[in-house]
């Protein structure tokens, strides 16, 4: 065989491989079919440029077709190995960056070979032959050959290794493609290993290129035979056999042409294979129209198992039943999680009804969304009156409902106090706490409050300070409270100095009013004092009961020579004032009354102390006097 004879026969290698890469090319959508089309594409190349390398006899032209040749020597195990790994569905690592890594190789196999002339590192020598009067290359292998050599070798072989796990798994139809693929793909890597061994003919002669024109061929063959690049079988298989769902294809016999993995698990059991058995034989056997084949769906109970079966009539064009496609997917957890959370929106509904506090769940534009029927009973509204309220309706004072909103968007929480009004206008006080929380979407905020109505609380509050505070005969501030006021004063008056006295009183021989008329009138008479006592003063001056029959007045911003002017009003109107102690008796009484000024350094007990011992001294001095 003449060069010319191998030049030919590689041209029509070419030819081959540029048909396939079309055909493949117009149905690259798929992914399998691209790689597959660009795997002919470089196969094209490698086998066309070598036959017109074998024809041309300049040695430059014939330093070109190499370099072009090497488009695709250099590409083509990639392409194997992606087509591999697209066919057999363990294509989830192949992103772009990983396949631009896959051809860094390549790449640098194809500048190598460009600019070798400047390095020789890829072929050690470059030189011409002839025969059949015919000029050829004879190529010495350098260093970064054997690189490009036991890259490609390596791609080559791991597409196998997918192919031939392929092949293993797979059954049937599918298991005859990967075979025949992987069949197809060895016969121009056999021939390559051969070369490479330093098995050429004539010594120099490549005949890997017609090898793949071999493979082309098997190819266009399976093409038109079992369909080889119309669907994604192996992948397709595994995609189905990944399915957690059990999917079965029934023929109109009722045998079980195909089970996916989850389906032969389900077909072990033998009660379960049997009722699955009965279901197919039970499926699409009488002829029906297409329009009529709609997908019967129902629940059914395997084992104690929930399923959700659903069977799909496989109809000709024609309309004659060709089987059932049948799945089954497993509800038994779906089922169990959806009671559970039944289970829990109804406690939770339960809570919130039953809840005595009053429970709202709003937005913060003001809409409500649902209340519990304790919210409803406090504010007097009904559901149908819901969806025309807004919560600035609920609030007896405006500018509450803005501080709400700064908090709640600032913190997510609100706990406080606050009053709201009813329907019918009334006003209560209320404790709330109050969160905020996205809404179902993730977006806009819901707040929840729960409410509680504390205005008796409050009054009772107000009523134990008022007690804590107050003496309760009396009506006037108690002993703590008034050493409390004084204090305070103190306090003052050593920050900003001032005049403060006070009076401390006493009524004289009070226990003959007790002895004569009785507790109850000793009672009125002291009301009726502490009554007198708050009229004989300002309203800018204190006055306490100090304790049994003591009176504490303390007069700010008053030195002792106005002090004993007050002391004096008071000491003569209580004289000349009657007391009505019942029965039309008025007996008249007297006080006694201390005047102590306050001096700077003095604390609250000096003071109390000089003031008690000035009273002592007017009782001793014979009682209804004032003492300084």
């Amino acid at each position: 065989m003449s060069l010319d004879h191998v030049a030919t026969l590689l041209m029509g290698a070419a030819a081959i491989c540029l048909y396939l890469a079309v055909y493949a090319w117009r149905r690259r959508e798929e992914p399998t079919t691209l790689a597959l089309s660009l795997l002919m594409l470089a196969a094209t190349f490698w086998s066309f440029f070598y036959g017109l390398e074998l024809v041309v006899s300049d040695p430059v032209q014939m330093r070109v077709t190499l370099v072009l040749q090497y488009l695709g020597i250099a590409t083509i195990s990639v392409f194997w190995f992606i087509f591999a790994a697209r066919y057999v569905g363990s294509d989830q690592w192949l992103s772009r960056s990983n396949l631009a890594r896959l051809f860094i190789v390549p790449v640098i196999t194809v500048l190598m070979v460009a600019t070798d002339h400047l390095h020789h590192l890829y072929y050690a020598t470059v030189e011409t032959g002839v025969l059949d009067d015919r000029t050829y290359l004879l190529l010495e292998s350098g260093l970064f050959w054997w690189i490009h050599v036991g890259y490609s070798y390596a791609m080559f072989f791991a597409g196998v290794v997918l192919m031939v796990r392929a092949f293993s798994e797979s059954t049937g139809t599918d298991r005859s493609r990967a075979g025949y693929l992987l069949a197809a793909a060895l016969l121009p890597y056999v021939v390559n290993v051969a070369y490479v061994a330093g098995l050429k003919p004539y010594g120099f002669l490549d005949i890997t290129p017609a090898a793949f024109a071999v493979m082309g061929t098997m190819l266009a063959l399976g093409i038109f035979t079992v369909k080889l690049i119309d669907l994604k079988p192996v992948a397709m298989d595994t995609l189905l056999d990944r399915m957690p769902d059990a999917v079965l294809v029934a023929g109109t016999d009722g045998r079980i042409a195909y089970a996916n993995a989850t389906a032969r698990l389900l077909l072990e059991s033998r009660l379960i294979g049997t009722q699955v058995l009965e279901t197919t034989q039970q499926t699409g056997c009488e002829p029906t129209s297409a329009a009529a084949a709609q997908p019967e769906e129902a629940d059914i109970t395997l084992e104690g198992r929930t399923y959700h079966r659903t069977i799909t009539q496989l109809l000709c064009r024609r309309g004659r039943p060709l089987g059932a496609l049948i799945v089954l997917r497993d509800l038994t957890e779906r089922t169990r999680v959806e009671d559970t959370l039944r289970e829990t929106e109804e406690r939770f509904r339960s809570l919130f009804e039953q809840s005595k506090d009053a429970i709202y769940i709003g937005t913060l534009d003001g809409r409500v969304i649902d209340v519990n029927q304790a919210w409803l009973h406090l504010f007097g509204y009904t559901r149908d009156d819901l969806p025309r309220i807004r919560a600035l309706d609920f609030y007896a004072n405006r500018d509450d409902r803005e501080r709400f909103l700064s908090q709640i968007r600032e913190t997510d929480t609100v706990v406080d106090e606050v009053q709201f009004r009813r329907k019918d206008g009334s006003v209560f006080d209320c404790a709330r706490s109050v969160v905020a929380r996205p809404d179902q979407e993730g977006r806009a905020p819901v707040v929840q409050g729960v409410l509680r109505d504390i205005t008796q609380q409050k009054r009772d509050r107000m009523e134990l300070e008022r007690l804590a505070r107050y003496d309760m005969l009396t009506g006037l501030i108690n002993r703590r409270t008034i050493v409390e006021r004084l204090a305070e004063w103190v306090c003052h008056g050593n920050r900003y100095p001032s005049p403060l006295t006070v009076l401390l009183l006493d009524l004289d021989d009070f226990k003959h009013v007790n002895d004569t008329y009785g507790h109850a009138a000793g009672d009125r008479v002291l009301a009726d004092i502490a009554a007198l006592l708050e009229r004989s003063v300002r309203q800018t001056d204190f006055v306490g009961r100090y304790g049994g029959e003591e009176f504490l007045i303390i007069l700010p911003r008053t030195n002792s020579e106005g002090a004993t002017v007050v002391a004096e009003r008071v000491r003569a109107t209580v004289q000349r004032t009657g007391l009505n102690v019942g029965e039309h008796v008025t007996p008249t009484v007297t006080v006694s009354i201390g005047v102590a000024e306050w001096h700077e350094g003095d604390n609250v007990d000096v003071l109390l102390s000089n003031a008690d011992a000035a009273l002592y001294r007017a009782k001793a001095a014979g009682r209804n006097r004032i003492e300084l």
